[in-house]
C-alpha cells in the first residue's frame, strides 16, 4: 500500500502541470477528477493544509507572469487551480480547528 501512497503525488503532480501547459482548453473533468486525486492524497498522506496553501501560493504568484507573456490560457489556468488549492487548505486549516476545539 506504500507504494500507491508516493505514487499518487507524482501522478498528480503530473496531471496538474499537463493541465495547465499542455491542454489547449479548459476540461472541467480533468480539474475534478485531478482535485478527488489531491484530496485522496491528502488522507493517505495525512497532508497538512499548510501544503496545499504554499501552492496555491505559487500558482498565484506564476499567474502575472504567464498574463506578461501574455499567455491568457495558462494563466487563466494556474488562477484556477490556485484558488481550488486555496479553497482546499482553508478548508483543511476549519477541520483541523473543529477537531481541536
Amino acid at each position: 500500500m506504500k507504494k500507491i501512497k508516493w505514487w499518487l503525488p507524482i501522478f498528480f503532480g503530473l496531471g496538474m502541470i499537463a493541465d495547465i501547459f499542455i491542454y489547449s482548453s479548459k476540461r472541467d473533468i480533468i480539474i475534478l477528477i485531478l482535485t478527488g486525486l489531491w484530496v485522496l492524497n491528502i488522507k493517505l498522506n495525512k497532508i497538512k493544509s499548510n501544503v496545499s496553501i504554499w501552492i496555491s501560493l505559487i500558482l498565484f504568484t506564476l499567474c502575472p507572469f504567464l498574463s506578461i507573456f501574455e499567455k491568457a490560457l495558462l494563466a487563466e489556468k494556474a488562477g484556477i487551480w490556485a484558488f481550488l488549492f486555496l479553497t482546499m487548505g482553508v478548508f483543511q486549516k476549519m477541520i483541523a480547528k473543529r477537531k481541536t476545539t
